[in-house]
């Protein structure tokens, strides 16, 4: 029973952790952001988070994998609904995205610091591996989509590499171009308007027949 609680107690306190860094890192930044402030921010010291996360890099890259496992679970299942399109599995991929950062919204800006800031490079293989193969997994649906798509007609005959690069480029540009406009009037939330109204715009491009909708 005691062993029981304990570790409950571990994994509270583990995400605990977790809440305060994403909170801090949203705020700050990641270079910003010390191990030392986190701690402070739940009372505790370096020493005792330290045990939970052996760096700093450790503890972005939980954050990270948390994020792309919830994702991965919302998307897997897209490619193999019955009865709907490619277009339709499109907007339900990008709903998935957008459910993700709202739930998760340091999500985009920990893709961005892997991708452009040379990534997290001082956490286990274990780690990375998960990391890679996550995104890979998640691209993969994309990419599975826009060719059954061009295989249906519905989409112009392209590489679908190409497709998938505009999509995710789409996503991440519009959620930090709005999350910039939103520290000028904090009031103003126009991400999921504009994040529908992009990907219109996009299948539209690439569409063989016009959509006037999502």
């Amino acid at each position: 029973m005691k062993s029981t609680q304990r570790i409950r107690d571990k994994s509270q306190r583990k995400q605990q952790i977790q809440d305060a860094a994403s909170a801090l890192i949203l705020k700050k930044g990641y270079n910003a952001t010390k191990i030392e402030d986190i701690a402070k921010h739940i009372d505790l010291t370096p020493g005792a988070l330290y045990r939970h996360f052996k760096n700093k890099d450790e503890l972005f890259s939980s954050l990270l994998i948390e994020a792309l496992d919830i994702l991965y679970q919302r998307v897997a299942h897209i490619q193999k609904l019955v009865d709907t399109d490619a277009t339709s599995k499109i907007l339900a991929y990008k709903n998935a995205l957008y459910e993700t950062y709202s739930e998760y919204p340091l999500m985009v800006r920990c893709i961005v610091h892997v991708q452009l800031e040379g990534g997290i490079s001082n956490i286990s293989k274990e780690a990375a591996d998960k990391i890679t193969n996550r995104n890979r997994e998640i691209v993969a649906v994309l990419l599975n989509i826009f060719e059954e798509g061009i295989e249906q007609g519905l989409f112009r005959s392209e590489n679908p590499v190409v497709y998938s690069d505009i999509c995710w480029g789409l996503f991440n540009g519009v959620i930090l171009w709005e999350e910039a406009k939103a520290h000028v009037n904090p009031k103003n939330n126009f991400l999921k308007s504009t994040l529908d109204k992009s990907f219109l715009a996009f299948l539209n491009g690439i569409s063989t027949q016009s959509l006037h909708s999502i």
